[in-house]
């Protein structure tokens, strides 16, 4: 339910005012004057110590504009009119249900947060962060980029209420790095494969798995480590991730049943951190 009081600041004691709900329009008079005029009421307040109280119950949302006159006896007995317009904005209720364990930000990405305080429009929100910064979006959206890892990162929002700034708390979040992705050759991290297919590939890949971001590594460099024919233990590196026609010759050497390794790999990620990844070893069929 929305609610108002609709009263002049200088009245009358002994002469209460009228106050009428609806649409009102100019209307010219024979004189070539105008006045305010009702042009449909829908209501007529009860006014109680020259206050007209208004009310209304909201089932729509959205901003919605009422307006009316305010009608008194002026001292020459004719009545001045005084017309007013004003607005409300309904919103939908805000249901917020957080994973008290899961509460987590990652540092060197951003990370989507969306922020709201019941009753209260998304413009006249106000968000600050301690240990990182913030960055609006859109209405109620915002990206958190936090700074440290181990160190907690805070959210405070405040917002404006009736001209006034107030403070809607704040809620903490855990900062941590982001994981280490996994090394993938022919989407295998390792075990039996054919050697055609193998030999078929041109990359090794950075695969981060199970993670709800959607982040790309890269592999900045890998070594292959090989037994030949012969018996001899041979190994090629690469500062890329690419499996050119050299390491494709060593992977070729390889008898069936022997072994392939990758081995020294790292990659970088977004946030630009080189991180150590795990070996391959691949047995050939």
């Amino acid at each position: 339910e929305y609610k108002a009081e609709v009263f002049l600041a200088a009245r009358d004691t002994t002469a209460p005012p009228q106050v009428f709900i609806g649409k009102w329009d100019s209307v010219r008079q024979d004189d070539g004057t105008y006045t305010v005029e009702m042009t449909r009421i829908d209501d007529t307040l009860t006014v109680e110590h020259g206050k007209g109280k208004f009310s209304v119950k909201t089932n729509r949302t959205g901003v919605h504009e009422w307006g009316g006159i305010i009608r008194l006896m002026g001292p020459e007995g004719n009545y001045i009119q005084k017309p007013f317009k004003r607005e409300y904005e309904v919103s939908k209720p805000n249901l917020v249900i957080s994973p008290t364990k899961m509460n987590v930000f990652y540092v060197g990405i951003p990370n989507p947060v969306d922020i709201s305080v019941p009753s209260v429009p998304p413009n006249k929100i106000r968000a600050t962060v301690q240990n990182g910064s913030i960055y609006k979006q859109g209405p109620g959206q915002y990206e958190v980029k936090p700074n440290t890892p181990g160190r907690e990162c805070l959210i405070s929002v405040r917002a404006e209420v009736e001209g006034k700034i107030r403070s809607y708390g704040t809620k903490r979040f855990r900062v941590k790095g982001l994981p280490t992705p996994v090394a993938q050759v022919a989407s295998q991290s390792g075990g039996d494969i054919r050697k055609e297919i193998l030999s078929a590939q041109s990359v090794v890949v950075a695969e981060m798995e199970d993670f709800l971001f959607d982040l790309e590594y890269t592999v900045t460099q890998y070594t292959i480590t090989t037994t030949d024919r012969g018996g001899y233990i041979q190994s090629v590196t690469k500062n890329n991730n690419r499996i050119d026609q050299e390491a494709r010759d060593f992977l070729n050497n390889v008898n069936r049943g022997g072994r392939v390794n990758f081995e020294d790999l790292r990659a970088v990620g977004p946030d630009g951190t080189v991180k150590k990844l795990n070996p391959i070893t691949f047995t050939i069929q």
